[in-house]
């Protein structure tokens, strides 16, 4: 198996949004399989960024699309945090430069 084949769609995302100078994070919840990579916006604020299931680390050819959305507490759950994002592309790198593009301008106008 090469490089390229173990990267994971996590490994992707995480790349891009890092190379924008975005500050990342993850959380997971133990025993729901559910996960989320987090990108701080300001002060507490976060988003919240998986796919249509929760999960991150799968090969990027089974991309089904990202979700993407606002918590403007961080971490604390928040059962109505605006969705910011969706697609349902399953070209990982294409869906992971759109969502970067998503991201670079809502922390830009939240930081503004």
């Amino acid at each position: 198996m090469t490089d390229a084949q173990e990267r994971t769609a996590r490994d992707l995302l995480s790349e891009a949004l890092q190379a924008e100078g975005h500050t990342i994070g993850g959380e997971a919840w133990l025993g729901s399989g559910c996960f989320v990579l987090t990108v701080q916006v300001a002060g507490p604020a976060q988003l919240w960024i998986s796919d249509a299931d929760a999960r991150l680390d799968y090969p990027p050819a089974e991309h089904t699309g990202w979700t993407a959305f606002y918590h403007s507490h961080g971490l604390d759950t928040e059962e109505d945090a605006p969705e910011v994002y969706r697609s349902t592309d399953t070209d990982c790198a294409a869906d992971t430069a759109n969502l970067v593009r998503v991201v670079n301008a809502y922390v830009a106008a939240a930081t503004a």
